[in-house]
This record gives structure tokens, C-alpha cells and sequence, in this order.
């Protein structure tokens, strides 16, 4: 594979986890602004546990906001290192194999970054199912 097809490639795998994530961080904001519409026009919780899911829902759709972003800028890092290794291997393998090394690490906390966030998508979800069916089946 040429370097052209290699970046071509690379280029369309970090446009498939940018739109991935840029629909995570939608739902978070969208979930966001639904929740706090909801708290609005509600009387004042009184139910503890239910103050508890929604402050936890509230905290992990921020996190999923921060988290989202970040994980795009992983994935121009990785992509860019990754084409950085292409061209050093043939002149510089010791810088090549570094880099290589370094787009790996990177890609492992990518990983992780991503399934946190999904994670939380569905944690948020079932916190608010029981939240909202604790505060109207009660």
C-alpha cells in the first residue's frame, strides 16, 4: 500500500470516530437540556435517592461532553502519528518504531475513552428511567 492510499484509509477510519463521537456528545447535550427542562418544570424533588440518579446522570453527561471531544483529538493524533511512522520507517526505523509505539498508547486510551463514554451513555439512561419512575410511580 502507498503512502497516499495508507493516509486515505486513515483519514476515512478518523471521520467514521469523529461522526461516532459527535453523535455521543449530541445525545449528551440533548439529554442535558432535557433533564434540566424537566427538573424546571417539576415541584422540588424530595426523594433523596432520586436527587442522588439525577446529580449522578447530570455529572456523567458532562463527562460524556468532555469526553467525546477528547476522543476526537486522539484520533487526529493517532492518525497523524501513524502516517508520521509510514514515512520515518524507511529513513529512521529507531523514530519509526517510537512513534509507531506512541500511536499505540494512544490508541489504547482512545479505547478506552470511547466505551467509557457509551458506557455512560447507558448508565445515564438507566439512572433516569429509575429517577423518573421513582419520583411518578411513588
Amino acid at each position: 500500500m502507498n503512502e497516499e492510499e495508507f493516509e486515505k484509509k486513515m483519514e476515512e477510519t478518523r471521520a467514521g470516530h469523529e461522526q461516532l463521537h459527535w453523535y455521543i456528545a449530541g445525545f449528551a447535550l440533548t439529554i442535558l437540556t432535557l433533564l434540566f427542562n424537566f427538573i424546571k418544570e417539576i415541584a422540588s424533588i424530595v426523594d433523596p435517592l432520586t436527587v442522588i440518579l439525577i446529580k449522578i446522570s447530570v455529572w456523567s453527561l458532562v463527562a460524556i461532553i468532555i469526553l467525546s471531544p477528547l476522543t476526537n483529538l486522539l484520533s487526529h493524533i493517532i492518525t497523524s502519528l501513524f502516517a508520521q511512522t509510514k514515512r520515518e520507517w524507511d529513513t529512521n526505523k529507531r523514530e519509526g518504531v517510537r512513534l509507531h509505539n506512541k500511536a499505540a498508547f494512544l490508541t489504547k486510551i482512545r479505547f478506552a475513552t470511547k466505551y467509557i463514554s457509551m458506557g455512560l451513555c447507558v448508565v445515564v439512561l438507566i439512572l433516569l428511567a429509575i429517577g423518573v419512575s421513582r419520583l411518578y410511580l411513588n
